[in-house]
């Protein structure tokens, strides 16, 4: 059986810094829990479940989506004395649905003051709560490209104002509140940011620095992101940052800290370089145009299209929190290269930056610590499913879109199938995934797709059970049988699975068994409640451990859920069972002297399955392998047992 650990929730924001805007949504968790050394076990997803609050229900992707949007410009003016946003938006569109000429922009909390075409007059609107609603004449034809211009402003929700650093925040669906957009995953934009802050500070946003410029107390910075991008991934981060380089041959590499930061910083990633060069060659080549991580006061790290927003907390603490730096980057391919068609496959997202950052660890610290961070991952499992209504991965619950089962469930599905299909074909199909969908979307079932590929045959039944429909997770009880044979020795396991959840899992298991010449590996397939393996072996078997070298996300336990004492055929038991193992029926010799009036056949179960009442004076009594209802019993383990008496005769029933 696998134990939990006790996991540190560390919150978001100091408790001394209070955020600059009004009235903060109450969706938001801004109190800091966090102690002053920070914990190495650091709980993620618990923490983005506090920050990330999901709207009722979900949208599905779109399969005919009204209008294609491909770039924004955003022209705006951050201001930190009273937490405003405020500016044009253009944005460019491809109009896709003839048969009407409203746009759609989400926009929530910003009012907008005027709205027009980029080269045109002003266009009638209505704004709502939700958004913009826009009247676009002429109406557009199939295919049209128009561009529209928004004025707009106000105090934002999604752009956080500290004195240390401000920054906007929006995932999964927060875009809204900060500039008019189509405020979805699938419809992925260029953009260009223009950028004012009061002088002194320096905006950091996605893709690369073309220019700035200081005039009348205001700095403009003008960012160019020519790779589309979702929403939630467009970002701007304000600071009076200090920008640190760093040697890489993949791309610019470095990092924006607080200029006390910068010696703490170097430590905490200093290994940063390695990490975008294996991910690089691991999966596909670092398609950004830079990566850079941006001090905030935040407990965590979010994902920003080349531009990682990283708490202040992993900045200071050496590499106690690297696997976070990691975690970020492995996002840029997961998540930003390739962003999860809609929220319903989050785990695409966050499993994947899960697995990776272990995956790393193995390669830099080698297989125990990879070995340790999936340990790490199984009991946050555990600790939740204890606690919690379990779900399946693939489209959870609107509020459980950032636990455990998204982070770290799902990474034990990458492992799993890493093992399943052997790493070479499995890394190989996670490269030929990327490819197929850089820059662009995917779903759960493009990803089983470019792995059934690779694969060459069908894993539904592994999706079904582990992703899409499938919870909880195995619970095995499992019993060594060892027995001699004419050429040489047979183990078998009897194998029970004995979860709650509704699911039945099929298996594929490791066992050690260790022999009189040494240590043997066996691998069998279990699919059923209740199944038995068995093992020709040339040596005698000693003893027997099965997923030793822990491949399978659940729990393992070995022993009989009888209770009975089991000592082996030996005299210490008052029956004894000829033949043993046996296929159609055994007789049990009786002793002379017994008391009892019957032998009992129970399961492992501890369920009693034949009751055979004895005559006095009886020596030999036969079993047919029948239970009480003259139904044969199938292959497996039972005990034999005089009626009140222990200890009992384990036999072995073996498969036609």
């Amino acid at each position: 059986m696998k134990f939990g650990i006790t996991l540190l929730i560390v919150a978001l924001v100091a408790i001394s810094e209070a955020p600059g805007y009004a009235s903060p949504p109450p969706t938001k968790d801004l109190h800091d829990s966090r102690p002053a050394t920070p914990s190495r076990d650091f709980n993620l997803p618990a923490w983005e479940a506090q920050r990330f609050k999901a709207l009722s229900n979900w949208p599905p992707a779109e399969t005919t989506p009204p209008v294609d949007i491909t770039h924004y410009d955003l022209d705006l003016t951050f201001s930190l004395a009273d937490t405003t946003v405020s500016g044009t938006a253009t944005i460019a569109l491809t109009w896709k649905n003839a048969a009407t000429n409203i746009l759609h922009l989400d926009l929530v909390g910003l009012t907008a003051t005027s709205v027009r075409k980029a080269t045109g007059p002003n266009l009638g609107y209505a704004q709502t709560a939700t958004g913009l609603d826009i009247t676009v004449t002429p109406a557009p034809a199939l295919n049209e490209v128009v561009t529209i211009k928004i004025d707009y402003g106000g105090r934002s929700r999604a752009f956080y104002v500290y004195s240390s650093a401000s920054y906007t925040f929006t995932e999964p669906n927060d875009s809204r509140y900060w500039f008019p957009c189509r405020d979805v995953p699938w419809d992925k934009a260029t953009l260009d940011m223009h950028g004012r802050v009061p002088m002194g500070n320096t905006l950091v946003s996605n893709g690369v620095l073309l220019s700035s410029n200081t005039s009348g107390g205001w700095t403009t910075y003008n960012w160019q992101e020519t790779h589309p991008l979702a929403t939630y991934l467009m970002c701007a981060s304000i600071a009076n940052y200090a920008f640190v380089t760093t040697p890489s041959a993949v791309t610019t590499l470095g990092w924006y800290v607080y200029p006390s930061h910068t010696s703490q910083a170097a430590t905490a990633f200093q290994h940063l370089g390695d990490m975008i060069s294996f991910f690089s060659n691991t999966l596909i080549p670092y398609p950004f145009d830079k990566y850079v991580m941006c001090e905030s006061n935040l407990g965590g790290g979010m994902e920003h299209q080349s531009a990682t927003l990283m708490g202040a907390a992993i900045v200071t603490a050496g590499l106690g929190y690297e696997w976070i730096t990691a975690h970020e980057l492995a996002h840029q391919w997961f998540g930003d290269t390739v962003t999860l068609s809609d929220w319903r496959n989050i785990w695409l997202n966050e499993g994947f930056a899960t697995f990776f950052e272990a995956v790393w660890h193995e390669h830099f610290y080698g297989p125990a610590t990879f070995d340790q961070r999936m340990v790490t991952a199984e009991n946050n499992v555990i600790n939740w499913q204890a606690n919690h209504v379990d779900h399946p991965i693939y489209d959870p619950p609107p509020d459980n879109i950032f636990d455990p089962m998204e982070y770290d469930k799902a990474a034990w599905v990458l492992r799993m199938l890493r093992d399943l299909i052997g790493k070479p074909v499995f890394d190989g199909a996670i490269t030929s995934y990327l490819q197929a969908h850089t820059f662009g979307n995917a779903s759960t079932q493009d990803f089983q797709a470019a792995m059934e590929a690779a694969y060459g045959s069908s894993l539904s039944w592994f999706f079904d059970q582990w992703v899409m429909t499938g919870t909880g997770r195995p619970k095995l009880v499992y019993v060594p049988i060892f027995s001699s044979t004419s050429t040489g020795w047979l183990a078998q396991i009897d194998i029970n699975q004995v979860q709650a959840a509704p699911t039945t899992y099929r298996l594929p298991l490791e066992a050690r068994i260790t022999t009189t010449s040494g240590d043997v590996t066996v691998t069998g397939w279990i699919q059923n409640r209740h199944d038995v393996l068995a093992f020709p072996l040339a040596s005698q078997p000693l003893s027997l451990v099965l997923d030793p070298s822990n491949k399978m996300l659940g729990e393992v336990t070995q022993g009989s859920a009888t209770g009975i004492p089991v000592d082996g055929q030996t005299s210490k038991i008052p029956l004894r069972a000829f033949p043993n193992p046996f296929r159609g029926s055994t007789q049990f010799e009786v002793p002379a002297d017994t008391e009892s009036h019957g032998i009992d056949i129970i399961d492992v179960q501890g369920r009693r399955v034949r009751e055979m009442l004895l005559e006095e004076g009886t020596g030999w009594v036969n079993w047919d392998g029948q239970d009480d209802s003259g139904r044969s019993v199938p292959p497996g383990v039972y005990f034999a047992r005089l009626k009140d008496r222990a200890p009992a005769l384990r036999l072995i029933r073996l498969g036609s």
